[in-house]
């Protein structure tokens, strides 16, 4: 459940930021922009994955006894909430570029 929150979210927020964004013409400035958004999106979806795994982890039993009531599950912590943002941003990018620059080299071959 947690990676389908990951990548589903990770698409949703990159598909919205980039509808709802107009980029300039200058490639550059193109580059900076969509490396941004695909940070941005990357940061959010492993929030919320963090937060799906926290919570389900404790109602499955699996970090500890089961809990039997949504009422009762504890949250993740802000701090750890806050740092899986710039993992999962950095492990979104490089995926991207990585594919990017997969796909370059098999189009000069």
């Amino acid at each position: 459940m947690a990676h389908a929150i990951l990548f589903g979210s990770y698409q949703t927020t990159k598909r919205m930021l980039l509808s709802n964004i107009t980029l300039p013409n200058n490639n550059n400035n193109y580059d900076i922009s969509h490396a941004a958004i695909i940070s941005t999106a990357g940061g959010i979806a492993g929030q919320l994955q963090h937060v799906t795994s926290h919570l389900s982890e404790q109602y499955l039993g699996i970090s500890g006894p089961r809990v039997s009531s949504f009422r009762h599950l504890t949250w993740p912590t802000l701090r750890s909430t806050l740092l899986a943002f710039p993992m999962s941003s950095i492990g979104f990018v490089a995926f991207e570029y990585g594919k990017l620059m997969m796909n370059a080299d098999e189009s000069t071959e």
